[in-house]
């Protein structure tokens, strides 16, 4: 899951632990969004606003214009209509009181004396009326009445007047009318969600990738901060054999744990010229007192750090010197070393040694820069890792199964190569499971 190498190119330790670190944070992060009650949300408006007849409606209030609707159109006729000279005349007439008299006079039951002369002339009042019957004023008044433009007014007034017309008509008059339906609210909502940056970062990740980081979890790391995870020695299981000693074939002796420290950087293993007197298995007088010149340290987490039955285990480290150093799983019986790393002095080596073979790959990298090393194991396949970089992969029957493997430390010289100093500092050591 951590191990992309798709351009080809292996990237700087710095990067790749940066990568390492942003990819856990992003599971975390994105575990920590998924159960939240915004996203629950989020998803609930983000299936509505998708919706087809969501997206049309929207679309149309959106979209529409003003000038387009039946509303607008009929407000607009009769602004126009009331806006006309002859209308407004019409309506300062029909305001008139004489001319208020004539019409209810022509409304009454003696509307017809004002057909006859001899009935009006000798009545001031109903010749007065008469004058204004007759008048040009009363015949462009009947003219427009009987037009239907007045009638088209009044029923448009009617009809604009009422409160469904009115709340029809400022619904559509308002640009952001969307804004104010249930709808437009859901999609201000859905809108205002996706710019939190806890959604947005939801949604921009691959689920597929997502999927893959929780297939492995962090079952201990180790930044030593102190020693206590670590023992000195090679931590067999038989409390009846020594644990600690050192080998009449190295240049070294194993000095204890006195050649190892920790500080800001992680643990240092420590290879340096000292002559010691120490207890050693010589293959041909078995275990006796021996002489070093040099002087060094081996570790092993049994009983405090151990893995079984597949997972990931990855290590930062810096190497210096022509030093033998190594780090590899092993059970308390030390069937086989399984190798995180293992160097020459020059080259890292990857691969499994047992009792009876050693099948080890040089990678052909130097270890004299800090990288991180990993091992993924799964389904009895091995595959080793060097930064983002496969450097080894194979297929194995004989790792043990159902059964701990703890780590070991160590850093030596062989007698048969000049003798060096050097280090091996650890910043941290990592281990995940499924």
């Amino acid at each position: 899951m951590f191990f992309d190498n798709s351009n080809g190119k292996m990237l700087s330790t710095k990067k790749f632990e940066q990568h390492i670190q942003d990819l856990l944070q992003a599971r975390e992060r994105y575990d920590r969004v998924e159960k939240s009650a915004e996203l629950k949300e989020f998803l609930e408006l983000d299936k509505i606003v998708k919706d087809d007849d969501f997206q049309a409606k929207k679309q149309e209030l959106t979209t529409r214009r003003y000038k387009d609707t039946e509303e607008y159109q009929k407000s607009e006729r009769l602004r126009k209509l009331e806006g006309k000279w002859s209308v407004r005349c019409y309506f300062r007439r029909v305001a008139d009181p004489e001319f208020k008299e004539l019409l209810k006079f022509l409304d009454s039951p003696d509307s017809y004396k004002l057909q006859d002369e001899n009935e009006w002339k000798n009545d001031p009042r109903l010749k007065r009326l008469h004058g204004i019957y007759d008048s040009r004023r009363y015949r462009k008044y009947e003219a427009m009445k009987q037009s239907g433009i007045i009638d088209e007014i009044e029923e448009l007034r009617k009809e604009t007047s009422t409160p469904e017309f009115k709340k029809n008509n400022a619904f559509w008059a308002n640009p952001k009318r969307w804004e104010t339906t249930e709808e437009g609210k859901q999609d201000l909502r859905h809108a205002a969600l996706l710019q939190k940056p806890d959604i947005r970062f939801f949604i921009e990740q691959d689920p597929k990738q997502m999927e893959d980081l929780r297939t492995y979890n962090l079952i201990w790391q180790d930044k030593f901060a102190n020693r206590q995870n670590w023992q000195v020695g090679q931590g067999f299981s038989d409390k009846a054999l020594k644990s600690q000693y050192s080998l009449t074939s190295q240049h070294n002796a194993n000095n204890n744990g006195r050649n190892t420290t920790v500080g800001q950087k992680g643990l240092r293993i420590d290879t340096r010229k000292e002559h010691v007197k120490a207890p050693a298995w010589d293959a041909q007088k078995g275990f006796c007192d021996a002489q070093f010149d040099y002087t060094s340290d081996t570790l092993n987490s049994a009983g405090k750090l151990a893995i079984k039955n597949g997972g990931i285990v990855m290590a930062k480290v810096k190497l210096d010197g022509k030093v033998h150093h190594s780090l590899y799983l092993t059970t308390g019986k030390r069937e086989i070393a399984l190798q995180l790393f293992n160097t020459d002095g020059k080259y890292v080596q990857v691969g499994l040694c047992t009792r009876n073979s050693q099948n080890l790959t040089n990678t052909g990298i130097k270890g004299s820069d800090e990288f991180i090393y990993s091992l993924v194991w799964e389904n009895r396949e091995l595959v080793w890792y060097i930064n983002n970089k496969e450097v080894g992969r194979m297929y194995d029957t004989e790792v043990p199964q159902n059964e701990d493997l703890f780590l070991v430390l160590t850093s030596f010289l062989p007698k048969e190569e000049k003798a060096k100093t050097g280090y091996m500092q650890v910043s941290w050591i990592r281990a995940f499971k499924k």
